[in-house]
């Protein structure tokens, strides 16, 4: 067993990354992984985890803007759908790839995959739908209606599609924020989604409960989480051992040292004595310490 680890580069847009390049080593070492770097042609293949979403059967969705835009937030230049499909397949087994078009209005990932459609089991993916014509999210979510209605899983057969709504649009100081349904997250007993205090919530979570029989569906408000660092600093870490999954939620109040800095956040999961151990660090540009914090 191994762990494939791509570079990351800030989504080709924010440069306080520095301390990044450190987590691939950690989890593997906590996981006793090794860690391998993906390369490709020799050179390192840059891929984020939202970038991409799969079945576990060999079938993989990713999306054009994010991968293939050739001049905004570039991840790997030059790179042709049969490169990434090259990287896909040697280091993740995948046979069959499902371009999307475009992401969400908002999305600073520039159209991370999982802001816009997820797989639910081996067959099965649910997709976020507008509704308003008049909405700038509806022709590209129409339009990635329509390819994955017209996709294949690597067996030949045609995925399931469920449809998920789109929450009213968001703003915060005048930009859009990418708000959806689909960025939820599948933990082992239970699957947390983010809810934006709007009359599509509760259809969201039933759709979802629907697609999840077996787990717990968890509304997590996170009109705060897409805002930024504006107001609180909150962070979710999640770690899983021996099947049963730990959460753990840590809440600080950091707008005092936050304000008017640029800061940078490292955190390290240790589980000592069936006990998550969380250590929590900003730094500056220089990579002095501002603040940390052990929680347990």
């Amino acid at each position: 067993t191994r762990r494939s680890s791509d570079l990351f580069n800030g989504w080709a847009k924010y440069k306080n990354i520095q301390l990044d390049k450190f987590v691939p080593a950690k989890m593997g070492e906590f996981l006793n992984i090794p860690v391998t770097q993906v390369v490709y042609k020799g050179k390192p293949v840059i891929v984020e985890g939202g970038a991409i979403d799969t079945n576990g059967r060999g079938t993989l969705l990713t999306s054009e803007e994010c991968l293939m835009h050739p001049d905004i937030q570039v991840r790997n230049p030059n790179f042709t759908k049969a490169d990434y499909e090259a990287v896909f397949k040697e280091y993740l087994g995948i046979t069959n790839v499902i371009w999307l078009g475009d992401g969400i209005e908002g999305d600073d990932t520039h159209g991370h995959i999982d802001d816009l459609c997820r797989f639910v089991n081996e067959d099965t993916i649910v997709t976020i739908v507008e509704t308003d014509p008049t909405d700038k999210n509806y022709k590209p979510l129409q339009d990635n209606l329509k390819r994955l209605q017209n996709a294949k899983l690597e067996n030949g057969k045609s995925p399931v599609i469920v449809i998920l709504p789109m929450p009213k649009r968001l703003e915060f100081e005048g930009l859009r924020l990418p708000a959806s349904y689909a960025n939820f997250l599948i933990l082992n007993n239970c699957v947390l989604v983010p809810t934006f205090n709007d009359s599509n919530d509760r259809k969201a979570l039933n759709i979802l409960a629907e697609c999840f029989p077996d787990r717990e569906i968890i509304g997590i408000s996170s009109t705060d989480f897409i805002c930024g660092m504006e107001d609180d600093y909150r962070i979710l870490g999640f770690i899983s051992k021996n099947l049963n999954s730990k959460m753990c939620y840590i809440e600080e109040q950091l707008k005092d040292l936050i304000n008017n800095q640029n800061v940078y956040y490292y955190c390290e999961m240790i589980v000592k004595d069936d006990m998550l151990i969380i250590t929590q660090s900003l730094f500056d540009e220089e990579e002095n310490i501002l603040f940390q914090g052990v929680f347990k």
